[in-house]
């Protein structure tokens, strides 16, 4: 399936399988970053940690309290995401590929 797929291409992926924490949860949350509609939450979500981020002093100079970063892509039974594939995909996909099913 993977040798048919062209630069540029949308591809939908959908998780067939419960994921356990570790590499392949890991794995699988970063290529669902890809979405754009997740992009977007992410980039939304970053410029309002940055207008609201706190400074306070410590030692006499200022200090940013930082939030955490938000956890947008959630790597659940069931998921499915769209995102346009690039060869520099092709590894990450192939070391995930027993827990997703892939549509074009």
């Amino acid at each position: 399936m993977l040798d048919s797929l062209k630069a540029g291409e949308q591809v939908t992926f959908t998780i067939k399988r419960d994921l356990r924490k570790g590499d392949t949860r890991d794995t699988v949350a970063r290529l669902m970053r890809n979405d754009p509609a997740i992009k977007k939450t992410l980039r939304k979500a970053q410029a309002h940690r940055r207008r609201t981020m706190e400074i306070r002093t410590r030692g006499g100079r200022p200090w940013a309290v930082r939030p955490r970063a938000t956890k947008a892509a959630h790597p659940i039974k069931g998921t499915s995401w769209s995102m346009t594939w690039t060869p520099l995909l092709r590894k990450d996909v192939e070391s995930v590929a027993h827990v997703l099913e892939i549509n074009k």
